[in-house]
């Protein structure tokens, strides 16, 4: 009754039905205290979720990695970084081991506060913990980070995750985006790189940072070279980054080519340019745009 009363948006009606619970002897269980916790964080009510984090110490209750991902997620959604922080130690210190999908959330928060150095710390930290992991050879990974050497930090990485079978892309791209949020172009193009050599496909999300960030940069020709891959590997990104895109080329003295290539290119990927583009490409693009209308609707 407490979930579904939870999952209907609820929530008040769910406490107190745990409340009266308790007041009859009847302890709810870290489960029921979970759903509960969930649902409060949900709604945005961080302190009531706060609150039921307290009550079920004292209810002699230990809260699990369940209790303690859900807080930190909710924590960092209402930007309460450091609470987060807090509660990620305590689940340390009380012996509960973070699951991947929390660290990847302080990751990501770290990383859209352009903190990637802290991003990628994390992550190391997580690895500590696993078995097979050693910390010889995982610091000098660490050392190459810190030392601004990117590339030889994620190839010594990558080598350790491909050497035990356990490779994971998403701290590979939540790190590319966060290079990108900070900045730092030229690093997340340089894991790009590695990425693409070997073998790895690189998510859409990444792709639109990184010409997003290239074309900021002022490397039209590298953000161009990004947007050819995602066509070759049959992405559709959203209009915004190819609109932002097509009108830097646009902009641009000797580009304007480039910008119908891809146009055609985009129309032989089944790209709809009536939807994809905005009014002030179309008017900057000129007749190219129309003969290509044409030619959709000629006969043959």
């Amino acid at each position: 009754m407490v979930q579904r009363l939870c999952e209907s948006g609820r929530i008040l009606k769910a406490y107190r039905i745990l409340m009266q619970l308790a007041d009859s002897g009847n302890v709810p269980d870290i489960f029921t205290y979970n759903i509960l916790i969930h649902g409060f964080c949900k709604a945005g009510n961080i302190n009531g979720a706060l609150k039921l984090f307290e009550e079920l110490h004292l209810k002699g209750l230990s809260p699990d990695a369940i209790t303690y991902g859900t807080l930190i997620t909710g924590l960092l959604r209402v930007g309460r970084e450091d609470d987060a922080f807090r509660i990620f130690d305590q689940m340390t210190e009380h012996g509960c081991t973070p699951s991947p999908q929390v660290y990847n959330s302080l990751m990501t928060w770290s990383c859209r506060r352009k903190k990637p150095a802290l991003a990628f710390s994390l992550w190391l930290k997580y690895l500590s913990s696993l078995c097979g992991r050693e910390d010889k050879a995982i610091k000098p990974i660490k050392e190459h980070f810190e030392k601004g050497e990117v590339e030889k930090a994620v190839r010594g990485l990558l080598e350790m995750d491909f050497k035990l079978n356990d490779f994971r892309l998403a701290p590979y791209t939540i790190l590319l985006i966060g290079l990108c949020q900070a900045g730092r172009v030229e690093e997340a193009i340089k894991i790009f790189d590695i990425l693409e050599g070997c073998k790895v496909i690189v998510t859409p999300p990444s792709c639109v940072k990184l010409i997003h960030g290239l074309c900021i940069d002022g490397d039209l020709d590298r953000a161009v070279d990004i947007f050819l891959y995602t066509l070759e590997k049959g992405f559709k990104l959203a209009p915004r980054i190819i609109n932002y895109l097509l009108k830097c080329l646009l902009h641009s003295k000797g580009k304007r080519i480039e910008a119908f290539d891809l146009i055609t290119r985009m129309k032989s990927q089944g790209y709809d340019l009536d939807a994809y583009l905005n009014q002030t490409n179309r008017s900057l693009l000129n007749g190219h745009f129309d003969t290509l209308e044409m030619e959709k609707v000629s006969p043959g």
